[in-house]
């Protein structure tokens, strides 16, 4: 399986995404389209790109008789979790900045 055809097996089975966004996740993230999959770093970040893209989008999305609603909590949960595995910042949570200090 190549890196391309495991992230739309991941996440573009539920939500319609087009294979240009795929694409530019994977090329992002550092990863080659057509390389032989091995999962890890690269590919949990070319994941959240996609999910922001999904978070970013319309919540509804109707064609030609056909709706598809996205489920942002759901959403939000796994770029959460995916952050957290790597320990990445979770911008989807409330975070602080410390202004203490600033001169």
């Amino acid at each position: 399986m190549k890196n391309l055809d495991a992230i739309e097996a991941r996440i573009g089975l539920n939500y319609p995404i087009d294979d240009a966004t795929f694409q530019s996740a994977v090329i992002e993230s550092g990863l080659d389209p057509d390389a032989d999959f091995t999962g890890g770093k690269s590919f949990d970040r070319a994941l959240i790109a996609i999910i922001d893209t999904l978070i970013g989008s319309a919540e509804r999305i109707s064609e030609g008789g056909f709706t598809s609603q996205l489920n942002l909590d759901a959403l939000y949960r796994l770029r959460s979790l995916l952050s957290r595995k790597w320990g990445w910042p979770d911008l989807s949570q409330p975070y602080l900045i410390s202004r203490t200090n600033r001169w």
